[in-house]
């Protein structure tokens, strides 16, 4: 997979219940050259993100890493309303005590 600047079919929106709904948009990301650096480079690695939170003895997905041939990668934190995309900063995981944080390999 490479990423690519071209335009893309967006799926339809959805009723989730009541009148929650579920939909796309599309983010057109290289207006900020630092987004502009994965274009036209390999997808190389996906890694899920897992947080272990040891007192309860519970994981969670919380988000994941696209790592791309470049060295370049993208984060996706799951943060309920504030979830966010970010390129090569970490800064979303937050380091909560008696939580760990684990990249696990996925492809």
């Amino acid at each position: 997979m490479i990423a690519r600047a071209e335009p893309m079919n967006i799926p339809d929106s959805f009723v989730i219940e009541n009148s929650d709904r579920c939909s796309w948009i599309r983010i057109v990301l290289d207006s900020d050259p630092k987004w502009k650096n994965i274009i036209g480079f390999n997808l190389v690695q996906i890694e899920s993100m897992i947080d272990h939170w040891i007192d309860l003895e519970q994981k969670v997905l919380s988000g994941c890493r696209f790592t791309f041939s470049n060295g370049y990668y993208i984060v996706f934190c799951n943060v309920g309303d504030n979830a966010r995309f970010t390129i090569n900063d970490l800064s979303l995981i937050e380091k909560l005590k008696g939580v760990e944080t684990r990249f696990i390999s996925i492809i």
